[in-house]
């Protein structure tokens, strides 16, 4: 009859080395054991070892490139096809952004959970942050830097938003950027035109510098930014919208809009929003989206004057 049992190996190795998050290592040893008939024989031993960090974060926007055979998801309820890198390996590059250790300078908002991959392994919410296979997404439980959501996005306005930082270790320079889906196609690669011929890009915040946060949360506000919509919407559609802090500038990921860089970030973290905008009417008198109108509004504008019109 046939018997299974676990063999475990202790090896040597004479120069040890180091497996970065998301190598892996694939080894092989012939061993020789006595079998039922009381003969010697041989056996390859294969191992796969995968090394993951102690503690990373991704995105949870879907992505059709995922650990299950590049399972289709989907964006929208209308069916297109999601794009959006968030799986750091599968269906790589363009890599999901991943942050290896969130915790250790600064983050988005006041929690963040860790999880060795987008939609397998480890997850501290304890679900993946994507399920291709059930097509769910946006299952980080942590995603709380953006405020005041929905956001007033009103087509071809100049607006911006406010959002969280908590700062752990300072006088480190960070990075935020953000991209927005304006077309709802399923990614954040492309470019619009305003009705007065003005340019617009899914790349809404291009590497804005933080330098010189104290510790603890800090409320930071965006360059302003043009909204875009599709032409005849009668109404707002819902929208895919990522915002990530990283050590490092963009500089187009690994190749596609929202992605990160093959090796990953060290520090920061990437939060992934769903939601239905604001987009009727004329954006009001709250310029610095701060929930109020008051003095501070009429600085902002009398500040943005000065600097338009020295």
């Amino acid at each position: 009859a046939e018997s299974f049992f676990d063999v475990y190996f202790e090896l040597d190795v004479e120069e040890p080395f180091v497996l970065n998050a998301g190598d892996i290592l694939v080894a092989r040893e012939r061993v020789s054991f006595v079998n039922n008939t009381g003969e010697t024989d041989y056996r390859w031993v294969w191992e796969i070892h995968e090394a993951h960090a102690a503690e990373s974060d991704l995105g949870d926007a879907p992505d059709s490139s995922n650990s299950f055979g590049a399972m289709v998801m989907t964006a929208y309820p209308w069916g297109v096809q999601a794009d959006y890198p968030s799986v750091y390996l599968a269906g790589s590059p363009p890599h999901g952004p991943l942050h290896l250790a969130p915790r250790a300078v600064a983050h988005l908002g006041q929690a963040v959970t860790q999880e060795w991959e987008a939609d397998i392994g480890f997850d501290q919410d304890p679900t993946n942050n994507i399920i291709p296979p059930n097509n769910q997404a946006n299952r980080d439980l942590a995603d709380d830097g953006l405020l005041n959501l929905p956001l007033k996005l009103p087509h071809c306005t100049y607006v911006n938003f406010n959002y969280l930082v908590n700062i752990i270790t300072p006088n480190v320079d960070l990075y935020f950027n953000a991209w927005a889906d304006w077309n709802r196609d399923g990614d954040w690669n492309d470019n619009m035109i305003c009705p007065d011929g003005t340019g617009t890009s899914e790349w809404i915040v291009q590497d804005q510098v933080l330098s010189g946060l104290p510790v603890g949360i800090n409320n930071v506000t965006t360059p302003q930014f043009l909204p875009f919509h599709p032409a005849g919407t009668p109404q707002a559609l819902p929208i895919w919208l990522r915002i990530t802090l990283s050590e490092k500038k963009w500089n187009g990921g690994s190749g596609s809009g929202g992605s990160g860089p093959a090796g990953g970030y060290q520090y920061g973290e990437t939060e992934d929003y769903y939601f239905t905008p604001q987009i009727t009417g004329a954006a009001c008198a709250d310029f610095n989206l701060d929930g109020r109108v008051d003095f501070l509004d009429f600085t902002k504008v009398a500040n943005q004057w000065l600097e338009a019109c020295p």
